[in-house]
């Protein structure tokens, strides 16, 4: 079963990912705290309404005349500010983004193991 097919399932797989680019973007950021006229890198945060434009809720196809949603979790795309790099900003971004990516993978863990239960496989 290819449990993207669920909505809430896609909706906290493509969460995941966002955390863990941005996970990658933060450490990068404070890995060049020191480096001359580097500026920090952030990663525009999705939202609700954006992801239900862009697709990236895939939407349930029953006939063929629906519109089929696509994955943008690839659209997780690095943008530089104009701001420099505070290295005790950045950690508590890396701290609150950690915190985020975790609550994420509880919750899908737990959605995982109700429809375990649901089907009856314990």
């Amino acid at each position: 079963m290819d449990l993207s097919k669920i909505p809430a399932m896609n909706m906290l797989q493509n969460k995941m990912k966002y955390d863990s680019t941005r996970q990658k973007v933060l450490s990068e950021n404070i890995a060049n705290v020191d480096t001359p006229g580097y500026t920090r890198k952030d990663i525009k945060k999705p939202s609700f309404k954006g992801m239900v434009k862009t697709n990236m809720l895939k939407l349930e196809t029953t006939d063929s005349m629906h519109i089929s949603g696509t994955d943008e979790s690839s659209a997780f795309t690095p943008y530089t500010t104009k701001d420099k790099v505070e290295l005790d900003m950045e950690a508590l971004e890396l701290t609150k983004n950690s915190t985020d990516f975790e609550q994420s993978s509880i919750t899908y863990k737990k959605l995982l193991n109700l429809m375990k239960l649901a089907v009856g496989n314990k």
